[in-house]
């Protein structure tokens, strides 16, 4: 039997009582279809499936900067030591690069592209010049060292 609600809608009769059976109760229960789940898992595999091709892209260049930074900082304290010993420290690049990972490379060159092994910091600021180029794939950085003033300066390409 139908009958007109007061917003002038028609109505049917049960609308206004509580569900009788195992069904009516069943569509009226709120939660997640099977169907919901299984998509959302889905979704979620296909983004853990997708992790490790962006870890891939970002680690050989993250690499590359703490490799940068570890080397300024190597140089930055071999500074220090020269400055409070008051005489020239000299630092190999071998030892400077041997905990780097086996893609990372680095040169020491000088202003004329000339490779050096050593690295020689004196007690008066200045240092052996010359260029420290990080590589690990298509990613590369260069730590410029000063001649005069033993500075540092990174340059990322």
């Amino acid at each position: 039997m139908r009958k007109m609600s007061e917003t002038g809608s028609r109505c049917t009769a049960r609308q206004g009582r509580a569900p009788q059976g195992r069904r009516e109760r069943a569509r009226l229960t709120t939660g997640f279809t099977l169907l919901e789940l299984l998509v959302v898992l889905a979704i979620m595999l296909l983004m853990a499936a997708t992790f490790p091709l962006v870890l891939d892209r970002v680690l050989p260049g993250r690499r590359v900067t703490m490799a940068t930074e570890h080397l300024a900082v190597a140089i930055r304290d071999a500074q220090a030591r020269s400055i409070a010993q008051g005489k020239a420290v000299s630092v190999q690049l071998a030892i400077l690069t041997h905990s780097f990972s086996a893609t990372t490379h680095a040169t020491f060159t000088d202003w004329n592209g000339r490779p050096l092994s050593t690295l020689v910091l004196y007690p008066d600021g200045s240092a052996t010049g010359g260029q420290l180029r990080v590589v690990d794939g298509a990613h590369r950085s260069t730590l410029v060292l000063s001649a005069i003033t033993g500075g540092t300066q990174v340059d990322e390409h």
